[in-house]
């Protein structure tokens, strides 16, 4: 028997691959925990992270190659699996043409950083453009909104050390999605110990809501509704960023229009939030990052970028 050993390495199960150490014991992974010395994470992970020991000994892992045949599946060489999909593949593409072989990589290529690059090479030499990601299928309003409202090139100022902070249906302690890479709650404690004024949009009442400086608990669905008031009364009372506005953007007519029917009263009632405690924690600052979750459509998630633009920078 071995004696036990602990090796600092870094999680692949997404992206954000948080500082772990990884306790071993005669080949075997018995436990996972941040790595407290890690610059970046400083000792977090979530529960993802924590849970790779079973993932790794799970009876149902594949540790080989399989094929069905039959109803049966049954062990299979690597090398013969490859020969057999590929002729596969070349049948379909032979018969339908490229466009009929699609690729999907999910979050998981994280697991090992050179599928991505693989899988891309794979499908540019076989002639199809048809590659997938949870982008499109899952959130494709990611992507909409950014390619309707247009990209700044530079990174976002402060979105570091914030001054204001929006957050829409995000819970970062849990999903990691809306704060910097890092400890998460450090991070939330730090900028808010320093004055931040958090703002939270969302019906439950999570972690990182219970901190905020104004949470507004909405019904599901009103976000983009609230969103556009928000940015009305942004623009009604002057409270953009007017110089950043007139050298970086431009549409702000257009935006004015369509968020004229959003009458932050009416909105208030549909959503059932107090009316009248939006806008003011929005007064620009040195700066600022508002961010929705994942799932949000692309209404909301435009509305975001917009209300950045105009008071965030």
């Amino acid at each position: 028997m071995n004696a036990p050993t602990i090796r600092q390495s870094f999680c692949r199960v997404c992206n954000c691959n948080c500082g772990i150490l990884v306790h071993a014991e005669d080949g075997h992974v018995t436990r996972v925990i941040g790595d407290p010395a890690h610059p970046v994470t400083a000792g977090y992970t979530c529960v993802k992270g924590r849970a790779q020991p079973e993932l790794l000994a799970h009876a149902s892992r594949l540790l080989r190659s399989r094929k069905r045949i039959g109803s049966e599946f049954t062990d299979i060489d690597v090398e013969q699996a490859m020969d057999e999909i590929a002729g596969q593949l070349a049948q379909i593409r032979d018969r339908h043409g490229p466009r009929a072989i699609a690729s999907y990589l999910g979050t998981f290529i994280t697991a090992n950083h050179v599928t991505a690059p693989l899988i891309d090479s794979f499908m540019r030499e076989l002639g199809s453009p048809m590659t997938f990601t949870p982008i499109p299928i899952d959130k494709p309003g990611k992507e909409i909104s950014r390619a309707l409202h247009g990209t700044w090139q530079a990174p976002a100022q402060g979105f570091d050390r914030p001054d204001v902070c929006l957050l829409i249906g995000a819970n970062p302690s849990v999903s990691y999605t809306g704060f910097p890479s890092g400890h998460p709650q450090r991070w939330l404690r730090e900028p808010t110990d320093r004055g931040m004024r958090l703002i939270v949009v969302d019906p439950r009442a999570t972690p990182v809501a219970r901190r905020a400086f104004l949470h507004l608990q909405p019904r599901p669905g009103h976000d983009p509704a609230i969103l556009a008031a928000m940015i009305r009364v942004i623009l009604a009372e002057d409270l953009l960023d007017a110089q950043f506005v007139a050298e970086h953007a431009e549409g702000l007519d257009t935006l004015r229009s369509a968020v004229a029917p959003f009458d932050p009263a009416v909105v208030a009632v549909a959503a059932d939030v107090p009316p009248a405690t939006w806008c003011s924690p929005l007064v620009p600052g040195p700066g600022g990052a508002a961010g929705p979750s994942p799932g949000p459509d692309r209404a909301c998630r435009r509305r975001a970028r917009c209300a950045s633009t105009s008071c965030f920078c």
